[in-house]
Protein backbone atom coordinates (compact mmCIF):
# COMPACT_ATOMS: atom_id res chain seq x y z
CA UNK A 1 0.00 0.00 0.00
CA UNK A 2 2.61 2.16 0.70
CA UNK A 3 4.48 1.81 -2.75
CA UNK A 4 0.47 2.86 -4.39
CA UNK A 5 0.23 6.03 -2.04
CA UNK A 6 3.79 7.23 -3.00
CA UNK A 7 2.91 6.55 -6.79
CA UNK A 8 -0.21 8.08 -6.30
CA UNK A 9 1.64 11.57 -4.81
CA UNK A 10 3.93 11.62 -8.17
CA UNK A 11 6.79 11.65 -5.97
CA UNK A 12 9.90 12.36 -8.03
CA UNK A 13 13.13 10.74 -8.39
CA UNK A 14 14.88 13.76 -8.12
CA UNK A 15 13.23 14.54 -4.79
CA UNK A 16 14.06 18.32 -3.34
CA UNK A 17 13.26 19.87 -0.05
CA UNK A 18 11.82 22.84 -0.20
CA UNK A 19 14.32 25.85 -0.53
CA UNK A 20 11.97 27.64 3.20
CA UNK A 21 9.81 25.00 4.55
CA UNK A 22 6.02 26.04 4.69
CA UNK A 23 4.06 26.80 7.50
CA UNK A 24 0.86 26.88 9.48
CA UNK A 25 -1.24 30.28 9.71
CA UNK A 26 -4.12 29.37 12.03
CA UNK A 27 -6.96 32.35 11.39
CA UNK A 28 -10.07 32.78 14.00
CA UNK A 29 -13.60 33.19 12.47
CA UNK A 30 -16.40 34.41 14.14
CA UNK A 31 -18.89 31.57 14.31
CA UNK A 32 -21.53 34.51 15.93
CA UNK A 33 -22.00 32.08 19.06
CA UNK A 34 -24.51 29.55 16.66
CA UNK A 35 -22.02 26.34 17.28
CA UNK A 36 -20.23 25.61 20.74
CA UNK A 37 -16.51 26.42 21.09
CA UNK A 38 -14.25 28.38 18.60
CA UNK A 39 -14.12 28.12 14.73
CA UNK A 40 -10.46 28.22 12.95
CA UNK A 41 -9.12 28.30 9.58
CA UNK A 42 -5.89 26.87 8.83
CA UNK A 43 -3.76 27.43 6.16
CA UNK A 44 -0.66 26.30 4.52
CA UNK A 45 1.89 29.64 3.70
CA UNK A 46 4.35 28.84 0.98
CA UNK A 47 7.39 31.16 1.63
CA UNK A 48 8.31 30.96 -1.96
CA UNK A 49 7.51 32.45 -5.08
CA UNK A 50 5.51 29.87 -7.30
CA UNK A 51 5.29 27.40 -5.10
CA UNK A 52 2.56 24.58 -4.90
CA UNK A 53 1.35 22.40 -2.29
CA UNK A 54 -0.88 19.21 -4.00
CA UNK A 55 -0.74 16.88 -0.89
CA UNK A 56 -1.02 16.10 2.54
CA UNK A 57 0.15 12.51 3.87
CA UNK A 58 1.31 10.30 6.61
CA UNK A 59 3.65 7.26 7.17
CA UNK A 60 5.52 4.66 9.48
CA UNK A 61 8.11 7.04 9.88
CA UNK A 62 6.15 10.39 9.83
CA UNK A 63 2.56 9.64 10.58
CA UNK A 64 0.02 12.84 10.38
CA UNK A 65 -1.88 13.91 13.18
CA UNK A 66 -4.74 16.39 14.08
CA UNK A 67 -6.75 16.36 17.34
CA UNK A 68 -8.14 18.70 20.08
CA UNK A 69 -7.99 18.92 23.44
CA UNK A 70 -11.81 18.58 23.24
CA UNK A 71 -14.41 17.33 20.82
CA UNK A 72 -14.53 18.89 16.80
CA UNK A 73 -17.89 20.13 16.57
CA UNK A 74 -19.62 17.73 13.35
CA UNK A 75 -22.62 18.78 11.94
CA UNK A 76 -24.36 15.45 10.53
CA UNK A 77 -24.96 17.60 7.10
CA UNK A 78 -22.01 17.73 6.30
CA UNK A 79 -18.36 15.03 5.70
CA UNK A 80 -15.03 15.10 7.01
CA UNK A 81 -13.89 16.97 4.06
CA UNK A 82 -14.48 19.91 2.37
CA UNK A 83 -16.55 17.77 -0.27
CA UNK A 84 -18.78 17.53 1.62
CA UNK A 85 -19.88 21.21 2.57
CA UNK A 86 -22.07 22.26 0.34
CA UNK A 87 -22.29 25.84 0.29
CA UNK A 88 -26.16 26.49 -0.41
CA UNK A 89 -26.68 24.53 3.00
CA UNK A 90 -25.86 27.25 5.04
CA UNK A 91 -28.67 29.57 3.76
CA UNK A 92 -31.09 26.37 5.34
CA UNK A 93 -28.66 25.59 8.14
CA UNK A 94 -26.58 28.31 9.13
CA UNK A 95 -24.40 25.69 11.86
CA UNK A 96 -23.57 24.18 8.83
CA UNK A 97 -20.80 26.93 8.13
CA UNK A 98 -19.41 26.12 11.10
CA UNK A 99 -18.24 22.57 10.34
CA UNK A 100 -15.46 20.74 11.22
CA UNK A 101 -13.16 19.23 7.99
CA UNK A 102 -9.90 18.95 6.29
CA UNK A 103 -9.07 20.18 2.79
CA UNK A 104 -6.34 21.85 0.65
CA UNK A 105 -7.11 24.82 -1.60
CA UNK A 106 -11.15 24.28 -1.67
CA UNK A 107 -13.53 25.60 1.48
CA UNK A 108 -16.47 24.31 -0.32
CA UNK A 109 -18.03 21.17 -2.20
CA UNK A 110 -18.51 23.30 -5.52
CA UNK A 111 -16.11 21.70 -8.46
CA UNK A 112 -14.00 20.06 -5.73
CA UNK A 113 -11.39 17.89 -7.26
CA UNK A 114 -9.83 16.60 -3.56
CA UNK A 115 -9.12 13.49 -3.20
CA UNK A 116 -8.09 10.85 -0.34
CA UNK A 117 -6.74 7.52 0.38
CA UNK A 118 -5.37 5.12 3.10
CA UNK A 119 -7.27 7.68 5.36
CA UNK A 120 -9.64 6.76 8.07
CA UNK A 121 -12.31 9.93 9.22
CA UNK A 122 -14.63 8.03 11.61
CA UNK A 123 -13.61 9.02 14.21
CA UNK A 124 -12.38 12.04 13.08
CA UNK A 125 -16.47 12.27 12.17
CA UNK A 126 -17.73 11.43 16.18
CA UNK A 127 -15.61 14.70 17.15
CA UNK A 128 -12.18 12.82 17.47
CA UNK A 129 -8.90 12.97 16.14
CA UNK A 130 -7.46 11.78 12.33
CA UNK A 131 -4.52 9.26 12.55
CA UNK A 132 -2.74 7.93 9.55
CA UNK A 133 0.74 6.17 9.01
CA UNK A 134 -0.34 5.63 5.80
CA UNK A 135 -2.54 7.50 4.08
CA UNK A 136 -2.99 11.16 2.26
CA UNK A 137 -5.52 13.73 0.90
CA UNK A 138 -4.24 15.27 -2.47
CA UNK A 139 -4.99 17.45 -5.69
CA UNK A 140 -3.69 16.95 -8.82
CA UNK A 141 -0.55 19.01 -8.92
CA UNK A 142 -2.13 20.53 -12.00
CA UNK A 143 -5.30 21.86 -10.00
CA UNK A 144 -5.17 25.75 -9.81
CA UNK A 145 -6.08 25.13 -6.18
CA UNK A 146 -2.72 23.91 -5.36
CA UNK A 147 -1.41 28.01 -6.16
CA UNK A 148 -1.54 30.04 -3.06
CA UNK A 149 -3.78 33.36 -2.60
CA UNK A 150 -3.28 36.03 -1.12
CA UNK A 151 0.09 36.04 1.38
CA UNK A 152 1.15 32.92 -0.13
CA UNK A 153 -1.89 30.90 1.58
CA UNK A 154 -3.09 27.81 0.72
CA UNK A 155 -6.36 26.14 2.30
CA UNK A 156 -6.17 23.28 4.61
CA UNK A 157 -8.98 23.30 6.93
CA UNK A 158 -11.66 24.35 9.23
CA UNK A 159 -11.61 22.66 13.00
CA UNK A 160 -14.51 24.07 15.19
CA UNK A 161 -13.84 23.25 18.88
CA UNK A 162 -14.42 24.33 22.44
CA UNK A 163 -10.74 22.87 23.48
CA UNK A 164 -7.33 23.41 21.52
CA UNK A 165 -6.32 21.66 18.18
CA UNK A 166 -3.20 20.62 17.25
CA UNK A 167 -1.92 18.89 14.29
CA UNK A 168 1.35 17.20 12.67
CA UNK A 169 1.64 16.72 9.18
CA UNK A 170 4.03 16.31 6.28
CA UNK A 171 3.06 18.06 2.76
CA UNK A 172 4.38 17.85 -0.70
CA UNK A 173 4.72 20.28 -3.66
CA UNK A 174 6.29 21.76 -6.46
CA UNK A 175 8.54 24.80 -6.74
CA UNK A 176 8.89 27.29 -9.34
CA UNK A 177 11.42 25.49 -11.72
CA UNK A 178 9.15 22.22 -11.31
CA UNK A 179 10.76 20.10 -9.08
CA UNK A 180 9.08 18.55 -5.98
CA UNK A 181 9.65 19.46 -2.63
CA UNK A 182 9.00 17.41 0.52
CA UNK A 183 8.58 18.71 4.20
CA UNK A 184 7.86 16.67 6.73
CA UNK A 185 6.56 16.93 10.62
CA UNK A 186 5.17 20.34 10.00
CA UNK A 187 2.66 21.73 12.78
CA UNK A 188 0.43 24.02 14.03
CA UNK A 189 -1.57 25.01 16.54
CA UNK A 190 -5.17 27.05 17.18
CA UNK A 191 -3.30 28.56 20.89
CA UNK A 192 -1.32 31.16 18.63
CA UNK A 193 -4.61 31.79 16.12
CA UNK A 194 -4.63 35.21 14.57
CA UNK A 195 -7.27 37.92 13.37
CA UNK A 196 -6.76 38.38 9.66
CA UNK A 197 -7.22 41.83 8.55
CA UNK A 198 -5.63 45.23 7.52
CA UNK A 199 -3.18 45.66 9.26
CA UNK A 200 -1.68 48.87 7.18
CA UNK A 201 -2.63 51.84 9.08
CA UNK A 202 -2.55 54.79 6.22
CA UNK A 203 -5.63 51.90 4.25
CA UNK A 204 -8.93 53.24 4.18
CA UNK A 205 -10.19 49.33 6.08
CA UNK A 206 -7.58 49.36 8.46
CA UNK A 207 -8.42 46.87 11.33
CA UNK A 208 -6.74 47.66 14.66
CA UNK A 209 -7.91 44.23 16.13
CA UNK A 210 -5.83 42.34 12.98
CA UNK A 211 -2.88 40.97 13.88
CA UNK A 212 -2.24 39.42 10.35
CA UNK A 213 -2.38 41.20 7.32
CA UNK A 214 -4.61 38.85 4.69
CA UNK A 215 -3.82 41.37 1.93
CA UNK A 216 -7.52 42.91 2.06
CA UNK A 217 -6.04 46.67 2.50
CA UNK A 218 -7.39 49.08 0.26
CA UNK A 219 -4.53 51.82 -0.18
CA UNK A 220 -6.13 53.21 -2.98
CA UNK A 221 -6.43 56.67 -1.55
CA UNK A 222 -3.50 56.40 0.67
CA UNK A 223 -1.66 58.37 -1.60
CA UNK A 224 -4.15 61.40 -0.80
CA UNK A 225 -2.93 63.42 2.23
CA UNK A 226 -3.54 66.69 3.51
CA UNK A 227 -0.81 68.74 5.46
CA UNK A 228 -1.35 69.78 9.33
CA UNK A 229 -1.09 73.37 8.04
CA UNK A 230 -4.26 72.80 5.24
CA UNK A 231 -6.40 71.31 7.95
CA UNK A 232 -6.25 73.62 10.56
CA UNK A 233 -7.24 76.25 8.15
CA UNK A 234 -10.41 75.17 7.15
CA UNK A 235 -13.32 76.39 8.32
CA UNK A 236 -16.01 74.93 10.89
CA UNK A 237 -19.63 74.50 10.06
CA UNK A 238 -22.53 74.18 11.47
CA UNK A 239 -22.48 70.20 12.16
CA UNK A 240 -20.96 68.27 15.06
CA UNK A 241 -19.41 64.69 15.60
CA UNK A 242 -20.97 62.56 18.25
CA UNK A 243 -19.98 61.01 21.25
CA UNK A 244 -16.54 62.90 20.90
CA UNK A 245 -14.46 61.22 22.27
CA UNK A 246 -15.46 58.00 20.64
CA UNK A 247 -15.26 54.89 22.56
CA UNK A 248 -16.48 52.31 20.17
CA UNK A 249 -16.48 51.95 16.02
CA UNK A 250 -19.22 54.40 15.34
CA UNK A 251 -19.34 57.77 14.57
CA UNK A 252 -22.08 60.32 14.42
CA UNK A 253 -22.74 62.91 12.53
CA UNK A 254 -25.34 65.17 13.07
CA UNK A 255 -26.26 68.69 10.93
CA UNK A 256 -28.39 71.48 11.96
CA UNK A 257 -30.04 71.41 8.70
CA UNK A 258 -32.66 69.24 8.05
CA UNK A 259 -31.73 69.16 4.49
CA UNK A 260 -28.97 68.20 4.65
CA UNK A 261 -28.85 64.99 2.42
CA UNK A 262 -29.83 66.93 -0.61
CA UNK A 263 -26.15 67.95 -0.47
CA UNK A 264 -23.79 65.31 -1.81
CA UNK A 265 -20.77 65.43 1.32
CA UNK A 266 -17.30 63.57 1.37
CA UNK A 267 -16.31 62.35 4.55
CA UNK A 268 -12.42 62.02 4.94
CA UNK A 269 -10.31 60.86 8.44
CA UNK A 270 -6.91 61.60 8.80
CA UNK A 271 -4.32 61.26 11.21
CA UNK A 272 -2.51 64.10 13.13
CA UNK A 273 0.48 63.48 10.31
CA UNK A 274 -2.37 64.47 7.61
CA UNK A 275 -2.22 60.71 6.47
CA UNK A 276 -5.59 59.97 5.23
CA UNK A 277 -7.17 56.79 7.09
CA UNK A 278 -10.76 56.42 5.44
CA UNK A 279 -12.93 57.80 3.23
CA UNK A 280 -16.71 57.88 2.81
CA UNK A 281 -18.89 59.50 0.29
CA UNK A 282 -22.60 59.91 1.93
CA UNK A 283 -25.23 58.25 -0.13
CA UNK A 284 -28.65 58.70 0.08
CA UNK A 285 -29.70 55.40 2.17
CA UNK A 286 -27.01 56.81 5.12
CA UNK A 287 -29.56 59.57 6.26
CA UNK A 288 -31.46 59.48 9.51
CA UNK A 289 -34.01 61.98 9.68
CA UNK A 290 -32.21 64.15 7.50
CA UNK A 291 -29.89 65.48 9.14
CA UNK A 292 -27.38 62.45 10.40
CA UNK A 293 -25.61 59.87 9.67
CA UNK A 294 -23.40 57.14 11.32
CA UNK A 295 -19.87 55.55 10.17
CA UNK A 296 -18.26 52.22 11.23
CA UNK A 297 -15.01 52.65 11.29
CA UNK A 298 -11.94 50.75 13.65
CA UNK A 299 -9.80 53.63 14.99
CA UNK A 300 -6.66 53.41 17.42
CA UNK A 301 -6.63 55.70 20.11
CA UNK A 302 -5.39 59.14 19.39
CA UNK A 303 -6.54 62.40 17.93
CA UNK A 304 -8.11 62.66 14.41
CA UNK A 305 -9.29 65.05 12.38
CA UNK A 306 -12.68 64.63 10.12
CA UNK A 307 -13.07 66.53 7.19
CA UNK A 308 -16.47 67.80 5.73
CA UNK A 309 -16.34 68.45 2.05
CA UNK A 310 -18.65 69.46 -0.93
CA UNK A 311 -17.75 70.79 -4.82
CA UNK A 312 -17.25 74.24 -3.11
CA UNK A 313 -15.51 73.87 0.43
CA UNK A 314 -14.24 71.48 3.29
CA UNK A 315 -14.52 72.00 6.96
CA UNK A 316 -13.16 70.09 9.72
CA UNK A 317 -13.77 68.59 13.47
CA UNK A 318 -11.32 67.24 15.81
CA UNK A 319 -12.34 63.41 16.67
CA UNK A 320 -10.97 61.64 19.71
CA UNK A 321 -10.85 58.20 20.20
CA UNK A 322 -10.90 57.06 23.75
CA UNK A 323 -8.76 54.00 24.90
Amino acid sequence: MKSILLSGLAIAASLQMAANDPQFIVEKVDNNGLVAGNTYRVYVQLQDEGQSVHAVWGDLEHPLMIESTAPFYQNALCGASSRGFVSALAAVDPTTAYDSYISLGYKTADANTLWDIGVDFTTFEDGGEILANNGSWFLLPTDAKTMPQEQGLVFFGQFTTSGVATGKVNLQGKNADGSIWRAYDVSFTTANAQTFGCTNSAASNFNAEATFDDGSCDTSASETSLSVETIAEVISEDWSVFPNPVRDQLIHIQFNSDNAQNEKYRIEIFDLSGKLISANELSSGAWVAGNRVTIEQALAAGTYKIVLSTKEKSTSKTLVVAK
